[in-house]
């Protein structure tokens, strides 16, 4: 006998085993923190966060996930949906048609869809056949990489050649001198186009507040909401533990930008010895190129002193060729989507092909909260 149950605050360790089950595992704490954001609480009444189709045994057999997130249309807030776990048993595909049935009768409706974490084509595929999504309008298929260590190079050939990790590890204790020795002479982050660039262990940094209403005064479209209390609940606890890293840029006393970035579990780097980083969040007044450059320029240069040899980035966002192709050089063709999208409303549907504002980033939907794993960070 299956049934169908919601996903509550008080069920969150069945959702977490199911989320194993399906491949990607979550700890409670992560799923809390992702999916019962208190900052869009004004926007939305819906206890619920996703259905699981739940055997006699009390085992998830298919669930979906869903979660809102605040977001603001030409300085105007509103509601956005996106998704968070979605897997079923070979055997119960239909179930999970259920689960997706009753979703669509208690989730609240925004203006915009969006999901920007899609596991596989399959994934994506369902996305597309059953939500009608579409991938973004710029660089769908792609992501970049930004080297931060001298050794990515022969480390990343040992890797096509399918060398032991502790090869690579010598290699990349090899390179340590000369990779410390151009930091030295490069700077850990050296000022960039007139910016002064500090890194912060806080979220709650001075000046932050009025660089959220610049830049959301200087918006043109959809952008998803980074008032200082948001930014708090994400990561002011992932960055006290280490996990999350924050530069901010200021001209002339106030805060002109800022570049978040998440250290990789290791399994997911498969390089040994040397860390992986991932850009989750970089904007700026106005979307100033130059200091998206600099910032850029600065994650990569704060990864290489915490011992990472790469910076991933996935973003979608407009005119990237002018602020981070000569940084993050390598391109990386990806073979489906990883972000993709609907608007519900003529205007919001027709600034999103545009892509105007600031949207298609790993600050909007899951990415931004790393792999989850074992830990809450």
């Amino acid at each position: 006998m299956i049934k169908i149950i919601p996903i509550k605050k008080d069920n969150l360790g069945l959702l977490a085993k199911a989320a194993s089950k399906f491949g990607m595992p979550r700890s409670e704490g992560w799923l809390r923190r992702c999916m019962f954001d208190p900052t869009v609480e004004d926007l939305v009444s819906d206890p619920i966060r996703g259905h699981m189709a739940v055997d006699e045994n009390g085992e998830a057999v298919a669930v979906q996930g869903y979660y809102y997130q605040p977001c603001y249309f030409k300085q105007i807030r509103v509601l956005g949906n996106t998704g968070c776990i979605m897997g079923a048993d070979s055997k119960c595909g239909e179930n999970l048609i259920c689960v997706l049935d009753r979703n669509k009768e208690t989730r609240q409706c925004g203006i915009v869809g969006f999901g920007n974490e899609y596991a596989s084509q399959r994934s994506a595929k369902v996305s597309k056949m059953v939500s009608r999504n579409v991938p973004a309008p710029y660089r769908p298929y792609e992501h970049r990489v930004g080297v931060s260590d001298i050794a990515a190079y022969p480390v990343i050939a040992l890797n096509r050649l399918g060398a032991p990790v502790w090869v690579k590890n010598v290699v990349w204790l090899a390179c340590r001198p000369l990779a410390w020795l151009m930091r030295c002479v490069g700077g850990v982050l050296p000022g960039r186009d007139g910016y002064c660039l500090s890194v912060s262990k806080t979220t709650q940094v001075e000046g932050l507040e009025e660089f959220w209403k610049r830049f959301l005064e200087a918006n043109t479209g959809l952008v998803s909401s980074r008032e200082p209390e948001r930014l708090k609940w994400l990561f002011e606890d992932s960055m006290k533990a280490g996990k999350v890293y924050m530069v901010v840029a200021k001209k002339g006393g106030c805060v002109e930008g800022y570049v978040l970035i998440r250290e990789l579990e290791k399994k997911l780097i498969g390089e040994g010895l040397a860390k992986g980083f991932e850009i989750i969040d970089i904007c700026a007044v106005g979307n100033e190129s130059k200091c998206l450059r600099a910032l850029a320029r600065a994650a990569v240069s704060l990864a290489g002193k915490l011992g990472g040899m790469k910076v991933l980035f996935y973003g979608y966002m407009p005119k990237q060729e002018a602020w981070i192709d000569d940084i993050f050089r390598i391109r990386i063709q990806d073979d489906h989507p990883y972000f993709m999208y609907k608007g519900y409303t003529p205007e919001v549907k027709a600034s999103l092909e545009k892509n105007e504002g600031w949207f298609f980033g790993p600050f909007d939907g899951e990415r931004c909260m790393g792999y989850g794993g074992c830990i809450d960070l």
